[in-house]
């Protein structure tokens, strides 16, 4: 039945999906976000995020990342051919990291970072939270040197993550 949302395991990955017609999206689901950097650490998540997607963006297949509080996102769509290379080339990049684009991602960051400043949202979380977990969202990213490998073994844990592929 056209719809109903069904559910299987790739190499231990839960996998959610739907069958469809259409162009295919597909988002990669990691537990690890905003709350669970330090001060000295903040934007590592972002900075990991960038490096697993650097040149792998096509018009043929447009991709994303999203940090949010708990979770980090990679999202794709296009056909299923090219869904299923993106996503492989992604689980690749996380379990085997490159960081020849390190500098150049980190650059990135800080002309992002200087673009932005704390709205009153996030502006209430530091003064609930303090500078910690969600208050974090309050601060810059700061130029740090952060630990990126031990964020990427964080991705490779078997129970912090999950794939939605679906179509539209």
């Amino acid at each position: 039945m056209a719809g109903e949302l069904r559910v299987t395991e790739v190499d231990g990955v839960p996998v959610y999906w739907v069958p469809g017609e259409r162009r295919m999206r597909a988002s990669l689901w990691f537990r690890g976000g905003l709350a669970d950097e330090t001060l000295p650490t903040r934007g590592w998540w972002h900075l990991l995020e960038h490096l697993a997607l650097h040149d792998r963006d096509t018009i043929r297949a447009p991709i994303n990342g999203r940090i949010t509080m708990l979770h980090t996102t990679f999202d794709a769509e296009g056909e299923p051919d090219d869904i299923v290379t993106f996503l492989q080339d992604l689980c690749g990049w996380l379990g085997a990291p490159g960081f020849g684009d390190l500098e150049h991602e980190r650059r990135v960051l800080r002309a992002e970072s200087a673009r932005r400043r704390p709205g009153p949202v996030e502006l209430h979380m530091l003064w609930r939270y303090g500078a910690q977990g969600p208050g974090l969202v309050a601060y810059d990213e700061y130029d740090c040197k952060p630990p990126i490998r031990s964020g990427c073994g964080r991705w490779r844990r078997r129970r912090s993550r999950a794939a939605t592929p679906y179509s539209h």
